[in-house]
């Protein structure tokens, strides 16, 4: 959890804030024919967003790559760990490839998916967009996070709830016949074992 919340930080880093706007990429020829270094670099005039959403300055673009290179090893080292430990015996290589498909698929289509974001929307839309993905895929953890349990633990878990309830059924066969007894007998009768 704490990686993606490293992630998410460091994403809310790239948001654009305060007044101050970027340069205006405009024609580089000026009219004597020379051309004019400050109008090769900025933000392309024929993008709507550029001028009406702030510029990204230096330390924020930096600090944001610093949480952004400790959070995504982070999630992906723990998220493939649980994943390996949650298959169990099943066919490992099978499930690992499928999961690391899926990785491979989410990093070829995003960059598509993004760069169209980018250039119609900017970076703000940009980067809330994958804010919101984080913040997704956070609460879906939080709430499966009680089922996220290693195969041999759950086995183990499930043993002991059999020798439970079979040791409920010993305790109540042998238990003198009253009424409570009796009731609580059919109800272990109905149970599935």
């Amino acid at each position: 959890m704490i990686g993606f919340l490293v992630l998410i930080v460091g994403f809310t880093c790239y948001l654009p804030w305060g007044n101050s706007y970027p340069l205006l990429k405009t024609n580089p020829v000026t009219k004597n024919g020379s051309v004019s270094i400050a109008s090769i670099v900025g933000c392309p005039e024929d993008l709507s967003w550029c001028s009406t959403t702030p510029k990204l300055h230096l330390p924020q673009i930096m600090f944001g790559m610093i949480l952004l290179s400790i959070g995504y090893p982070f999630v992906m080292v723990i998220t493939t760990t649980i994943y390996s430990k949650i298959v169990g015996p099943n066919p490992q290589g099978i499930l690992q490839s499928w999961f690391a498909a899926s990785g491979g698929l989410a990093r070829t289509s995003g960059p598509a998916l993004v760069s169209y974001l980018f250039v119609t929307y900017g970076p703000r839309w940009t980067f809330l967009s994958i804010i919101f993905i984080l913040l997704f895929a956070l609460t879906i953890l939080v709430f499966s996070y009680h089922k996220l349990i290693p195969y041999h633990i759950y086995i183990i878990q499930k043993k002991k709830s059999i020798v439970h309830v079979l040791t409920n059924r010993d305790r109540l066969l042998t238990c003198s016949v009253t009424s409570s007894c009796l009731d609580e007998l059919e109800s272990l009768k109905s149970e599935p074992v």
